[in-house]
């Protein structure tokens, strides 16, 4: 499957990035980055379920990624930010602001 994912560079180091977009319940490119997130997930061979992202809405109807970096902390994804995907398969938030001053498009 294809996803919108786009190559980016941070100093020399090729990224994969996907921003969160749209706000519920139409017009939100959820699925996908949750889908791209899950499916470099597993290529790493973890576990299944363990460490995997959560969704919610919060009382303000944004929708939210929630991130599990540690065992004690979350990073939470809302529309705007973008999800990186670093080498190690480590996903981080970058604010969208943070991302233009640190990465640019590969072309």
């Amino acid at each position: 499957m294809k996803y919108a994912a786009h190559l980016y560079r941070e100093r020399g180091a090729v990224i994969e990035a996907m921003q969160l977009t749209g706000t519920p319940p139409d017009g939100t490119n959820i699925e996908e980055v949750l889908a791209w997130m899950r499916e470099g997930w597993m290529r790493e061979g973890n576990t299944p379920g363990k460490g995997l992202p959560e969704v919610y809405v919060d009382a303000g109807d944004d929708v939210v990624i929630r991130l599990h970096s540690s065992l004690r902390e979350t990073t939470d994804a809302r529309v705007g930010d973008w999800v990186v995907k670093h080498r190690n398969h480590v996903f981080s938030v970058v604010s969208d602001d943070e991302f233009d001053i640190l990465y640019e498009v590969v072309e």
